[in-house]
């Protein structure tokens, strides 16, 4: 019997891959050259991402094809600076503005379909615009048979993915990822990025510099979606890591299964104090000597987006 599991799970393994991201071109590194593309800066040359319907425009960013010129290159833009999450290409949405009316949509057409009663897990990275006076909690993801009829806004919709209430996402440093499981009803097809509530039922604050556009901006790079019925990855336990020595004042070593994707370390007001990218290493050796005496929350991310907590205190 074992050997019979073995085989249908190499089969289904096949068929949907382990990992399959089911949101085509998520890095939106694939597009259109700038010369046979009338408008390389909407997102719409990104196929197969598209705006939402009778909707302001979403940007695409990219560091090639002369976007720079336009004001949408990578890393300076017209909204600020920011590195792509990979690559050299992202795309960019307004989701608040106070007078209420301003709010994009972006879309792409998934793979295939969703299947019924499969458990998919969906992941993306957003980082906020340093040109924005506000910033806010509001921004989610909807999964859709059809794409939604926007017209300029429409509320009404309940993304299955979405920024906690209340986290108000201000880090126009790094890139601040939102996960989520959802239970397929069957047939969807379409996902569309966004901040579904009225002003409302959006929490915001206004950053306490001088920033020149009125409203709210967020960068979006690296989504991506999985079936997790299909790949088992629902089976998979969360990541563990040990800390030691713990207080450190030089070394602090990482020891974990199978690595990471990201090693943060949150100082007491929240802020990113020190990190690293992804490592295959099983025991890290940490540099921590720059970091000032203190406690940190170090986080340790793994290749899922799924995030583990544990406290260290710095000598």
């Amino acid at each position: 019997m074992k050997s019979v599991f073995i085989l249908i799970f190499f089969f289904v393994a096949q068929e949907f891959g382990l990992s399959q991201n089911l949101v085509p071109n998520g890095n939106f590194e694939n597009t259109i050259p700038y010369n046979s593309n009338p408008c390389p800066a909407c997102i719409d040359s990104v196929n197969p991402w598209f705006m939402g319907l009778n909707d302001e425009s979403p940007d695409y960013f990219n560091g090639q094809y002369g976007l720079s010129l336009l004001g949408l290159g990578v890393p300076m833009n017209f909204w600020g600076c920011q590195f792509a999450k990979s690559g050299v290409a992202y795309a960019g949405f307004a989701p608040y503005h106070p007078w209420g009316f301003t709010r994009e949509y972006l879309s792409v057409s998934l793979l295939y379909p969703l299947l019924k009663n499969h458990n998919y897990f969906l992941r993306f990275y957003v980082s906020f615009a340093d040109s924005c006076k506000y910033a806010t909690d509001r921004v989610g993801a909807y999964l859709s048979v059809d794409t939604p009829n926007f017209v300029n806004v429409n509320f009404g919709l309940i993304p299955q993915v979405e920024n906690l209430k209340g986290n108000i996402i201000s880090d126009s440093m790094n890139w601040t990822p939102i996960v989520g499981y959802y239970m397929a009803q069957g047939g969807e097809k379409v996902l569309t990025f966004g901040n579904f509530y009225n002003n409302a039922n959006t929490q915001i604050t206004m950053l306490p510099y001088n920033n020149p556009w009125y409203g709210s901006y967020y960068y979006l790079d690296e989504v991506s979606l999985i079936d997790c019925t299909a790949t088992f990855i629902q089976e998979i336990e969360l990541p563990q890591f040990n800390l030691y020595p713990n207080p450190a004042t030089d070394i602090l070593n990482i020891q974990s299964e199978q690595g990471f994707a990201r090693l943060l370390f949150y100082n007491s007001v929240g802020d990113v104090a020190l990190q690293f990218s992804q490592t295959l290493e099983t025991n890290f050796a940490c540099d921590v000597a720059i970091l000032p005496k203190g406690i940190y929350i170090v986080a340790i991310e793994d290749k899922y987006g799924r995030m583990v907590y544990k406290k260290f205190v710095k000598m």
